[in-house]
């Protein structure tokens, strides 16, 4: 019931529609990806500031072990940090080709749908040819 430009204009529209709502989610993940190296580095930066009051508190009696507290919550946090970074980037970066994969998909499909449209409207327009009789 719609005209040609009305059909493909509601047809982008729909397709972006369902394309936002695929990646509605990746916000999320994306800000997961990009937070937790900079938790992880915090962290390491509170372990080593916790090492050195340590080491200040001991004074000339400095002992290597009472740094191992903190350059052990310092690599902690770093490795967790890392931990959820690289997963979370992995999953964004597979879901974000997978939306670009759709809407290929959906492009291809549109132009196929009108291009199809068009070509019955030629074909009903013009009579088909008789070669036989040319």
């Amino acid at each position: 019931d719609l005209s040609d430009t009305a059909a493909r204009e509601e047809t982008a529209r729909v397709a972006k529609r369902l394309l936002a709502g695929q990646g509605g989610g990746l916000r999320a993940l994306e800000l997961i990806a990009t937070v937790a190296p900079l938790l992880g580095l915090l962290g390491t930066v509170l372990g080593m500031i916790a090492a050195f009051q340590a080491l200040q508190e001991a004074g000339n009696r400095a002992d290597p072990a009472m740094l191992a507290g903190g350059i052990w919550e310092a690599l902690l946090t770093t490795a967790a940090g890392m931990a959820v970074a690289i997963p979370a980037s992995a999953a964004l970066t597979w879901c974000e080709a997978v939306i670009d994969s759709m809407r290929t998909d959906m492009e291809d499909l549109a132009a196929r749908i009108f291009v199809a449209s068009e070509i019955a409207e030629v074909g009903a327009v013009q009579p088909p040819r008789d070669v036989a009789a040319e």
